[in-house]
């Protein structure tokens, strides 16, 4: 669990690392893979050769991947950190590069699927007693806190 806004900035850094790592192990294995015919400079020839480039492929997939996922997680984080309660332009605000308006959307909408974040509340009761409609407020569940606790679904 991250417990501090700094922890959190460290895993949004190592998210944009990622993605970094996972261009530059793609262009390696393109370079291994275009390497293999011949014996020189990179002493891997034929079969052997395919089968490093696959699984240098494979890994900066899996790299590049972890670094443009949605940061739901990190999310989730943020709005305990932020005493259970946001709103949308401190996202933006904190996740300046890591989400766009789309992706908020989509993330906001899987999230409540889940039931891990509620939306603001409109009923008159509501309204009539905080004498405020909370726009763009997002609360974090009893259910996000134990994800969040837990580390998984």
């Amino acid at each position: 669990m991250i417990n501090s806004f700094d922890d959190l900035n460290l895993v949004l850094k190592k998210r944009g690392n990622s993605r970094k790592k996972g261009v530059f192990t793609f262009i390696v294995a393109s370079l291994v893979l275009l390497d293999s015919p011949f014996y020189f400079p990179i002493p891997l020839v034929g079969f052997f050769s395919v089968v490093m480039a696959s699984f240098i492929y494979l890994m900066s997939f899996f790299q590049i991947y972890n670094g443009i996922k949605l940061p739901k997680k990190e999310f989730l984080s943020f709005i305990f950190l932020n005493k259970n309660t946001i709103k949308k332009e401190e996202v933006f605000t904190f996740f300046k590069d890591e989400i766009d308006d789309s992706s908020y959307e989509k993330m906001v909408n899987q999230l409540e699927k889940l039931d891990f974040i509620s939306l603001p509340n409109h009923d008159m009761e509501y309204v009539e007693s905080h004498s405020v409609i909370p726009e763009n407020q997002l609360n974090l569940t009893d259910k996000g806190l134990d994800f969040l606790k837990k580390g998984k679904l």
